[in-house]
């Protein structure tokens, strides 16, 4: 055979191979898991999710019965602020009547024990009183919710954070017009017979106009 003959052959033979590689062959299906084929992109399928570690995303019971007790110390103190703005009138006996702003005396703490790893339901006569100027009536304060802690009002004298170390505070003497208050959550939220105080106190001032800035005060966080 001639030498010619020999690449003429050649020549058709590949042609017929690069022909057949034009017209394309189907193409390979995709491994099972591997991502779908769309034109010349591949997209990766969605990596799955790692699953949450336990309790992940959930607010603990603990935790928000801290903040509830919080949360209620200082609406407390909001409304004795509230009730120390308002205007009184008060006759002299030896001169005209003057406007005046005082605390509300204490109040009778609810409930009458701290709850011992539970939650007390107010009934609707916690909060009341026959004395506007007096305790829970004067303070317009009340909770229909169950509370996790003993709530407490004291003016002037009978502050639950002293007996804790809070030195920042001093009781009035006997009889004198109250010059201070503390608004506090006492509160046993494992039951065990150890109890957190949570406090939030203000005093007035020496002109007896306004009542300065709150300090807070806490003992055995989280008990």
């Amino acid at each position: 055979m001639g030498v010619d003959r020999v690449m003429r052959i050649h020549r058709e033979l590949l042609i017929a191979a690069l022909g057949a590689v034009a017209c394309g062959e189907p193409a390979k299906t995709p491994d099972e898991g591997a991502g779908a084929v769309t034109g010349d992109l591949v997209e990766e399928p969605a990596p799955t999710p790692a699953p949450a570690e336990p309790g992940a995303g959930t607010v603990d019971e603990g935790t928000a019965s801290v903040a509830s007790a919080k949360s209620l110390v200082h609406s407390i103190a909001r409304a004795a602020q509230a009730a120390f703005e308002r205007e009184s009138v008060e006759s002299g006996k030896k001169g005209p009547t003057k406007v005046v702003h005082a605390l509300c005396t204490s109040a009778t703490p609810v409930p009458a024990d701290v709850p011992k790893g539970a939650t007390y339901s107010p009934k609707d006569t916690d909060f009341a009183g026959e004395d506007p100027k007096a305790g829970w009536a004067c303070l317009k304060f009340t909770v229909t919710e169950p509370v996790p802690c003993q709530l407490s009002y004291f003016a002037g004298r009978g502050y639950k954070s002293i007996a804790r170390g809070n030195k920042a505070l001093k009781e009035d003497p006997a009889g004198k017009t109250p010059t201070a208050f503390e608004a506090a959550a006492e509160c046993d939220f494992d039951g065990d017979g150890e109890t957190s105080l949570y406090a939030r106190t203000a005093a007035v001032d020496a002109h007896g106009e306004q009542i300065g800035p709150p300090a807070d005060f806490i003992d055995k966080d989280g008990e």
